[in-house]
């Protein structure tokens, strides 16, 4: 950033406030939001960028782009960030225009958001300090609103605004007043991560240490308790092979009885399994049967239905969108002459365009329709044609007291 600086301030130039010959556009996603390459590649970072001063900046070519990372320690895998260095100077007219093409972009996207209701920057790049600050601040929200839709939204992150508190946090503070310094006399450096890394293994070390004394305590308490329970287990040991003995025994004889009484029941089982087979076939044809004939006359039925439902609806679809259409047809030839009118404003073509509202706005308008045009006129600022509809709307409503 220094180089770029030096160039630009040694460079011949024009003389004046818009002028620039090289401008820096970073994209970096905080380390506090643990966010690493394994998630956003460094690839996509700059991919992404590019696509947006193409979209955007489309006549100011991109000479440079950087990515790099600030502090990271070899296990680490964020920080990453690109510096994007652009042109000052418009490809297509040779005009070094580059701040009022961003005020332009910015007032595009303000209208596109805002409608009527936005308020739009002087495209002469004549701004004060704190309308600059304003476009700027307007640059990132379209910036974010890009990065969201083509690069992060589709892995479930969001890019929004820190809160006042973080934003102004005295570290922040710090570390925006060390930005034009050399990394090696800024306060939060590679060095200062490593010591601050190194610290906090030495209190993790501690505690490991701590841990350590507590489960050698617990080791030869244990110890001490395999050793009683290893001599009842002797005991035990010799209880269990004299009981083992005596359960084969018993398991040999019950064997051979469970054997004849399998046999009898498996004969027993195979003729009652016969006759309850057939039965279940007779009743199982008998049931299909009957649910068949049901399911058909069912099904029939519910067709007839639908295709009355759908018939009606259909019908009555088609009354009101001719019904819709009919009445709205008046409003729409309004609006697009109040739409001509305010274009047209000041200059030739706007008063014909007046009278055509005037005669459109008529008794066959419902009263609050009538209010309602008359309150858009209102917003628009069009003070003569709000008056002029105003009094043909006394007039109309005259006429229909009498």
């Amino acid at each position: 950033m220094n180089y770029i600086n030096a160039h630009n301030a040694l460079i011949d130039k024009p003389k004046t406030l818009n002028f620039t010959n090289f401008q820096e556009i970073l994209f970096k996603i905080p380390i506090v939001n643990g966010i690493g390459t394994d998630i956003v590649s460094g690839k996509e970072m700059m991919q992404t960028m590019k696509e947006f001063i193409v979209h955007f900046y489309p006549d100011y070519p991109i000479k440079l782009m950087l990515l790099h990372d600030d502090e990271r320690l070899a296990h680490e895998n964020t920080g990453a960030h690109v510096h994007a260095f652009i042109s000052g100077q418009n490809a297509l007219t040779g005009e070094y225009d580059l701040r009022i093409a961003q005020i332009k972009k910015v007032n595009e996207f303000l209208f596109k958001r805002d409608g009527m209701s936005a308020t739009l920057f002087s495209e002469t790049g004549r701004l004060n300090y704190e309308q600059a600050g304003d476009v700027a601040h307007h640059m990132q929200e379209m910036f974010y609103e890009f990065v969201n839709e083509h690069l992060f939204h589709p892995k479930d992150i969001n890019a929004a605004f820190h809160t006042e508190s973080i934003r102004k946090s005295e570290k922040r503070k710090q570390m925006r007043r060390e930005a034009k310094l050399a990394k090696r006399d800024r306060a939060f450096n590679y060095h200062a991560r490593l010591l601050e890394n190194v610290n906090s293994l030495e209190i993790q070390l501690k505690s490991f240490d701590d841990k350590i004394s507590e489960r050698k305590q617990v080791l030869d308490d244990v110890e001490s308790k395999i050793i009683n329970v290893s001599e009842s287990y002797d005991a035990l040991t010799i209880k269990h092979d004299t009981l083992e003995q005596q359960c084969i025994q018993q398991e040999e004889r019950l064997s051979d009885i469970e054997i004849v009484v399998q046999q009898k029941q498996r004969r027993l089982s195979k003729k009652m399994l016969l006759e309850q087979e057939v039965d279940e076939r007779l009743n199982v044809k008998v049931e299909k049967e009957k649910k068949l004939d049901t399911s058909i006359l069912l099904k029939q039925q519910k067709h007839t239905e639908l295709d009355s439902a759908i018939a009606e609806k259909q019908s009555i679809l088609e009354r009101l969108s001719v019904m819709t259409t009919k009445a709205l047809y008046p409003v729409h030839k309004m609006l697009e002459h109040m739409n001509n009118r305010l274009i047209l404003k000041g200059r030739a073509g706007a008063a014909e365009f007046m009278q055509h509202i005037i005669k459109a706005f008529s008794a066959d308008l419902p009263a609050e329709l009538r209010k309602t045009l008359i309150k858009i006129t209102s917003n628009t600022g069009d003070t003569e044609l709000e008056n002029a509809l105003t009094r043909k709307d006394s007039q109309i409503n005259d006429s229909l007291d009498m």
